[in-house]
């Protein structure tokens, strides 16, 4: 079994990665960075799937997606409804989800999801 990684992820030093300035390497972008584990993947599977319409999105393992600083409010909102309809395993999960999106929140920032 491979250690497979599942990444919240917030850059710092540019407005989004699909708008990388000419010239800026990966290297230089600076990441705040929320670890989740498989399981809380798991449990956020659901949520997940539900962000794929509104948001465009497909957040699968393997993949890269970026959830846009203007969306993130409503992602919010759609978290905390499913962690209230949710067991406590899931609130768990749900809460470190929300602390990802409340720090893009407060500093105006996309989430990318790197799993």
């Amino acid at each position: 079994m491979t250690n497979h990684h599942y990444v919240l992820s917030i850059p710092l030093n540019i407005a989004s990665l699909d708008n990388i300035p000419e010239g800026m390497l990966w290297e230089e972008i600076k990441f705040e960075d929320y670890q989740i584990t498989q399981a809380d993947y798991e449990n956020l599977f659901g949520l997940f799937c539900q962000f794929d319409k509104p948001f465009d999105i497909i957040i699968d393992e393997y993949e890269e997606e970026e959830l846009p600083a203007d969306k993130i409010q409503t992602a919010i909102e759609m978290t905390e409804t499913y962690a209230s309809k949710s067991s406590i395993e899931i609130k768990a999960s749900t809460e470190k989800l929300l602390v990802a999106l409340k720090r893009a929140k407060e500093l105006g920032k996309p989430l990318e999801f790197f799993f």
